[in-house]
């Protein structure tokens, strides 16, 4: 058990310390300017490192660049957190527009279906977006909701902006077909 926790707590240091580097480098390089500005009267050094900071922030980059921080220690150790889910009776039945089928069940918290690495349904069709839907339980039932996607999700041929699932419903993602079991 004490090998368990010490495993974990350095796979937690270890990333907050990955996150953390980017933070750390900035604040030594901006450090040692300071000691050196203040010590060789050139206040003109801090006034150029606070601009330069400042510049690495804004324009069109900048928010990408604050956007992705969070993600940086997955990006170099690709360790990422799964949430604990807990099941439901519902599942999914998805046959993808090159004929494979596979089934996904549903969880308490939800899932999103679209074609980006971060949905829990990840779906390789051209004419789905990247956050297409949310399908998960409500209020004992089962909704999806689409997330204003080009083509729109289609429960049994209708198309619904939200919607409860029923067993044996078949919804369509672009050509990707999914029924409700």
């Amino acid at each position: 058990m004490k090998n368990i926790i010490e495993i974990a707590m350095g796979v937690v240091l270890g990333q907050a310390l990955w996150g953390c580097a980017p933070f750390i480098l900035l604040a030594l390089l901006f450090g040692g300017c300071l000691v050196f500005a203040v010590s060789a009267e050139y206040w003109w050094v801090i006034l150029l490192v606070i601009a330069v900071i400042a510049l690495l922030n804004l324009g069109t980059g900048g928010a990408q660049r604050r956007h992705t921080m969070g993600h940086y220690a997955t990006r170099l150790t690709g360790y990422r957190p799964r949430p604990y889910r807990l099941p439901t009776a519902w599942s999914l039945k998805i046959t993808n527009p090159d004929g494979s089928i596979y089934r996904l069940p549903v969880h308490q918290s939800g899932c999103w279906v679209g074609r980006s690495h971060d949905c829990q349904l990840c779906l390789h069709d051209a004419m789905v977006s990247r956050h297409h839907c949310w399908i998960g339980p409500k209020q004992g039932y089962l909704q999806v909701y689409d997330n204003r996607s080009r083509y729109g999700v289609l429960v049994n041929g209708r198309r619904v902006s939200q919607a409860y699932l029923h067993p044996g419903d078949d919804l369509r993602l672009g050509q990707t077909r999914v029924q409700v079991r």
